[in-house]
C-alpha cells in the first residue's frame, strides 16, 4: 500500500504520452488495489486467537479496518461523509471498545495511535467522533505525545499520504488538545 500511496501522490504530467503511459499505470495500480482489499477482507479473523495474543492485543480486525478507511480515503479520495466510513468507523470503534486501550503500550501503542487518527480522521457522526477524540486523548497521553510534530511522527511510521491526512489528522490533534485542556482541573 506504500507503493500505491506514492503512485498516487506522485505529480503526473500532462502530455499526450503521459497520459498513455498513466492509463496503463491506473490499470496495474486498479489490480493492485483490489488485490491489498482482497487480501485485507479474507484474512482469518480470528488469527491474534490462535496465537494467543489477549483482548489488549488483538489489533488484527482493527487494523483490517483502519487499512479499508486508508484505502477508501486515498485511493478513492471518497469524502468522510460517505456512507461506507460511517460503517466501517461504526465497526472500528467496536472492536476497540473490545479492547483493554490502557496496556496498550510501544509499538502496540503506536499502532493504536494510527488506528484512531485513521478512524478519527473520517468519524463525523456523533457520538462516534467524540469516542474517537476521547479514546485519543488516552492515548496521546499514555505515549507521551506533546505535540502535533511528535505525533505525526508517529503516524508517519505506518501508511501515511500527507496530501489526505495532514490537515484530518491535525484538526482531530488539536480536538485532543481541547479535551485535554477540558479535563484540566481549575
Amino acid at each position: 500500500m506504500a507503493y500505491l500511496t506514492a503512485f498516487v501522490d506522485a505529480p503526473r504530467p500532462i502530455s499526450h504520452m503521459a497520459q498513455e503511459f498513466t492509463f496503463r499505470d491506473m490499470t496495474y495500480f486498479n489490480d493492485q488495489r483490489a488485490s491489498i482489499e482482497y487480501r485485507i477482507l479474507t484474512m482469518a479473523g480470528d488469527e491474534d486467537k490462535r496465537q494467543g495474543m489477549g483482548k489488549a492485543q488483538n489489533v488484527q480486525g482493527p487494523c483490517r479496518l483502519a487499512a479499508l478507511i486508508y484505502i477508501n480515503m486515498v485511493f478513492r479520495e471518497l469524502q468522510p461523509r460517505a456512507a461506507i466510513h460511517t460503517t466501517l468507523t461504526s465497526y472500528l470503534r467496536a472492536e476497540l471498545m473490545q479492547m483493554n486501550l490502557v496496556s496498550c503500550s510501544g509499538n502496540l501503542g503506536a499502532v493504536l495511535l494510527w488506528i484512531l487518527f485513521v478512524g478519527g480522521a473520517v468519524a463525523v457522526e456523533e457520538p462516534i467522533r467524540s469516542w474517537f477524540v476521547s479514546t485519543l486523548t488516552l492515548v496521546c497521553s499514555q505515549l507521551e505525545l506533546r505535540s502535533w510534530h511528535d505525533t505525526k511522527g508517529s503516524l508517519r511510521r505506518y501508511l501515511w499520504s500527507e496530501r489526505i491526512w495532514e490537515q484530518r489528522c491535525k484538526k482531530l490533534w488539536f480536538d485532543v488538545l481541547d479535551e485535554q485542556r477540558d479535563q484540566l482541573p481549575y
